[in-house]
């Protein structure tokens, strides 16, 4: 994680306005929980370890303040991690399962019966 790097490129995309929590997968293993602030300042502020050795994609759950991070990793034992996200914004592992593998994006799923479900694709 290079939170110099990532100041200056949130700094060239244009003036930020307000400060804000950001959530980053990285292949470091990690999900990260990064503060921005009105002056362009971006810090980590949380950290937790996803299970997998290739998480990409991030799906919030913006009810339950939950994301799921999917594994990029085609082999070995790649998994689909849950994390709660706390009021402050930071991540905190609530599971995970076994996945297929190579998964680079998800997205969340409503059923008639109420319950949900989540779809994720190579």
């Amino acid at each position: 994680m290079h939170p110099r790097r990532l100041g200056a490129i949130a700094g060239a995309i244009g003036t930020v306005y307000a400060a804000s929590s950001l959530l980053v997968s990285h292949y470091d293993g990690n999900l990260y929980s990064l503060s921005l602030s009105d002056s362009g300042a971006l810090t980590v502020t949380g950290q937790s370890a996803t299970g997998g050795r290739m998480p990409s994609w991030i799906t919030l759950d913006k009810e339950d303040r939950t994301a799921y991070v999917t594994d990029e990793y085609g082999s070995g034992r790649p998994v689909l991690a849950a994390f709660n996200i706390g009021a402050d914004g930071k991540p905190t592992k609530k599971g995970e399962a076994q996945t297929p593998g190579g998964e680079l994006h998800s997205c969340l799923f409503g059923g008639a019966d109420g319950r949900g479900f989540i779809a994720m694709a190579e």
